[in-house]
């Protein structure tokens, strides 16, 4: 029994010891278990955002998008300045097919947290599915006033270039990223590839 395990035994109502459990669960991949420690959380604690946090975020590990959704939908209901609830359910919804709602979860995220860096890459992401690239590649290069040295950025911002067919910049963007990162296999692929278009 972990050490989780053995506070939930000796006091059943501590929430944090029943959430602790409840991740480390998930860290084992033993999902059900965990999506029951968190359904017993509730039961004594219906409001608590964190538990329907970690729920939705239990059943994206499980591949089930439209629960995913509900439990992130309840977060962010029950914590009106929570970030992290509105990006996952951002990401749910694109999951599912739904970008036009997606982008504006992840929109409310940023109006929550203007600078954080994951909802400004799921936003991109999804503006990238809905085909706008120039709204795309400036979220990107948000993401790099907080992540200068984020190698994966600058290969995001190469693809989108890529796809626009701005050839020139897009390796720009992919020598930028192995500049910060010599070894990573993305970017020497994109290089590669940009390169082979460009003397065509």
């Amino acid at each position: 029994m972990t050490a989780y395990g053995e506070a939930v035994r000796i006091a059943p109502y501590d929430h944090s010891a029943r959430l602790g459990l409840a991740r480390t669960l998930v860290k084992k991949t033993q999902l059900n278990e965990a999506i029951a420690e968190l359904r017993r959380l509730l039961e004594i604690a219906p409001n608590s955002a964190v538990a329907h946090l970690d729920l939705g975020n239990a059943y994206i590990r499980k591949g089930d998008f439209p629960t995913a959704i509900g439990e992130f939908r309840e977060a962010a209901r029950l914590d009106p300045t929570e970030v992290v609830s509105r990006i996952n359910l951002g990401t749910a919804l694109s999951l599912e097919g739904r970008t036009d709602e997606a982008v504006a979860w992840f929109h409310e995220a940023l109006r929550i947290d203007p600078n954080h860096p994951d909802a400004h890459f799921n936003l991109a992401d999804a503006l990238l599915d809905q085909g706008k690239l120039a709204e795309a590649i400036e979220e990107y290069r948000l993401i790099l006033r907080v992540r200068p040295s984020d190698a994966g950025v600058y290969v995001a911002i190469g693809r989108a270039l890529f796809r626009a067919e701005r050839i020139d910049e897009a390796i720009a963007q992919f020598r930028e990223a192995l500049a910060v990162d010599p070894n990573h296999p993305e970017a020497k692929q994109a290089l590669e590839r940009a390169l082979s278009m460009q003397n065509r």
